[in-house]
């Protein structure tokens, strides 16, 4: 299974085309140079790693025939070792750049980027010794004696047993894949320098509003309680979580008419009991709908704002943030909107969004407000498995940053240990925002590591450990 996910990812990703065109690509930027030392590394390493776990596994398995050559395997390694070295020369090549470049503004770091550049080098050197552990593997181990000892095992005769198996691809794929991944995950590793970066954390009015965000925790589509008849993302749900001090998180569609309304699915079966699709409906059509069966309509994104406006005196309501949730081709006009809709009232906010539009919408329009790139690893989400594999692969990876220039990643609490989330908040200065939380415990450990969530499945404290 994960020899045939890695085949499919390296050839869409172009396999070992890419590492030269994108070790070439970051090269020519600073922060490229900068981050190639880590990501590089680590991408390799990990490449590596599977495909020496996966071809070790194929061969002590129970895999039936038939298997791949030493000859087949060999190459494939081969291949790897190709990459690695171009890999290799990318290093060796930022390595004489940053000696030519001691006066240029990455010039105070110098000594860590050095060190940087210097563990680099030995990791990929340690690939290479991993590579050739494989080559001489290849080389040792037949066939024939592979097919003899499963064959011995279960009582059967080789030469029956290899007449009468259907041919089985699963290490033939890791054979063909152990090659090209190790190239396309360091080509895609140096390209995600430039990729993921996040919008500079450089004005003070931002960081401000950032922090506002930060000391507060999230009701995840409000406080909903479908058992008590609160649904979610209703007006009930939004009411309970402004009396208990919390923040929402809300999703937020554009309808037919250009109407904004709060659901979080497009597709409304799961919710009222009917086929409509938000998108494809006017306003007056989904007012006559309700939530799970009870008297709560769908509603409107003005009537959740005036829930969390200030009045003017008391204490100020605490933030939303909103998910912008686009369909086809209308993030542009569903953002402006959300906009002009918060322009006309005092709550304070963030938006998120999937889709990397949303935030390159407000980077060239309005730039004064907080902006966040959602995503997960969906390279292991079953609900996912419709989209195509570079496009799985690229959002896990933040590549959709280059567009929108986030202030925030919102990444799913279980992913959030991914590298490029790492690279781009620890490295690159985003803030991060973890959902879904649904333990006390699991909120602790993220707000410890400076993340506020979103929660749901209990009620905590309103005020985060956040400072």
């Amino acid at each position: 299974m994960i020899g045939r996910f890695i085949k499919r990812a390296a050839v869409r990703a172009a396999g070992l085309a890419i590492t030269q065109y994108a070790a070439k690509a970051a090269l020519q930027s600073e922060a490229g140079r900068k981050l190639l030392a880590t990501t590089a590394s680590k991408a390799a390493n990990l490449a590596g790693n599977i495909a020496k776990e996966q071809i070790t596994a194929g061969f002590n398995a129970h895999i039936r025939p038939a298997l791949p050559s030493g000859d087949a395997i060999q190459s494939s390694v081969a291949r790897a070792q190709s990459a690695l070295r171009s890999a290799q020369t990318s290093v060796l090549a930022a390595q004489a750049q940053l000696q030519s470049n001691l006066e240029n503004r990455f010039s105070r770091p110098k000594n860590k980027l050095s060190k940087q550049l210097a563990s680099t080098a030995e990791s990929l050197e340690e690939m290479g010794e991993t590579l050739a552990e494989h080559q001489d593997a290849a080389a040792d181990i037949a066939v024939a004696d592979v097919v003899e000892e499963i064959a011995a095992q279960n009582g059967q005769d080789s030469d029956a047993l290899l007449a009468s198996t259907k041919k089985r691809k699963t290490l033939r794929n890791v054979a063909i894949a152990g090659g090209v991944v190790a190239g396309a995950a360091l080509g895609l590793a140096a390209y995600g320098a430039y990729s993921i970066a996040p919008r500079k954390q450089n004005d003070r009015l931002l960081l401000e509003r950032w922090h506002e965000i930060a000391r507060h925790r999230y009701a995840h589509r409000g406080l909903y309680n479908n058992e008590a008849g609160i649904p979610e993302n209703s007006l009930l749900a939004f009411r309970a979580a402004v009396e208990k001090g919390f923040g929402s998180e809300v999703d937020v569609h554009l309808t037919a008419d250009n109407k904004l309304v709060v659901v979080h699915d497009s597709a409304l079966d799961r919710l009222c009991g009917v086929q409509k699709i938000v998108e494809e409906s006017t306003l007056e059509e989904l007012r006559g709908l309700r939530l799970l069966a009870t008297d709560e309509q769908i509603p409107t994104f003005e009537e959740v704002l005036e829930v969390y406006a200030w009045s003017g005196s008391g204490e100020l309501p605490a933030p939303l943030i909103i998910e912008a949730k686009t369909r086809n081709n209308n993030a542009e006009q569903l953002t402006e909107k959300i906009m002009q809709a918060l322009d006309l009232r005092p709550v304070r906010a963030c938006i998120e969004s999937f889709d990397p539009r949303v935030l390159q919408w407000l980077r060239q329009n309005r730039p004064e407000m907080l902006r966040g790139q959602l995503s997960e690893n969906f390279l292991v989400d079953r609900q996912t498995k419709h989209m195509n594999i570079a496009t799985r692969a690229g959002a896990t990876a933040l590549f959709g940053n280059s567009v929108g220039r986030p202030d925030f990643i919102s990444y799913k609490f279980e992913d959030r240990k991914n590298p490029f989330v790492k690279l781009a908040c620890n490295t690159m200065g985003a803030h991060l925002i973890t959902w879904t939380v649904r333990s006390e415990e699991d909120m602790i450990a993220s707000e410890l590591e400076g993340a506020p969530v979103i929660f749901e499945g209990f009620i905590p404290t309103p005020a985060s450990l956040i400072n």
